[in-house]
């Protein structure tokens, strides 16, 4: 298998820096703020980037989602990698489900409880790697069912002797 240079690759967007708004204190997403550190833009202002960076802070819920995404990013409907870790959502809005591009969603460390919420994000045709552990809902038994939309379903972490942490990959194919 050959690969590209980075200059080469189909989509270079794919690998710019994410638009990072972690540890920001934010609570809702329907103002998005604007202290983001400094990334390519185009003509418009807007980001090149097609991740966004939404971790450690204290949003509750995601039906707003497209407000930052629409302010920050020059091709929102790109969205390709969203981390929501380590916030306070406790449901899995259906808004996730318009994110068409989407590829890698983090969600672990949050208060997701019901599972066949889980299985909208099957709607997702280019969602392969999602990550829950750290949620409620770890302790419902059919957690760790086969999800036969999902590739890579990260449901852990391994300490090493060393203290270095691996995750720990509960990993389904896709047929």
């Amino acid at each position: 298998m050959t690969t590209l240079p980075f200059h080469r690759c189909r989509n270079p967007n794919m690998y710019l820096p994410p638009v990072d708004l972690s540890f920001k204190k934010i609570n809702s997403l329907e103002d998005p703020s604007n202290s983001v550190r400094l990334l390519r833009r185009n003509s418009h202002m807007k980001y090149q980037s097609r991740s966004l960076r939404l971790c450690h802070n204290n949003i509750t819920d995601l039906h707003d989602l497209h407000k930052p995404v629409s302010h920050f990013l020059a091709k929102p409907s790109q969205l390709a990698w969203l981390d929501l870790s380590f916030n306070k959502i406790s449901h899995i809005d259906r808004v996730l489900c318009e994110l068409r591009e989407l590829r890698v969603l983090y969600l672990h460390a949050n208060s997701i409880f019901i599972l066949p919420e889980v299985d909208r994000l099957g709607a997702l045709p280019l969602l392969h790697t999602i990550t829950l552990h750290g949620n409620v809902i770890e302790t419902n038994k059919a957690y760790r069912w086969d999800r036969p939309w999902c590739h890579q379903l990260t449901v852990g972490y391994l300490t090493l002797k060393s203290g270095q942490q691996k995750s720990f990959l509960y990993t389904i194919a896709n047929s």
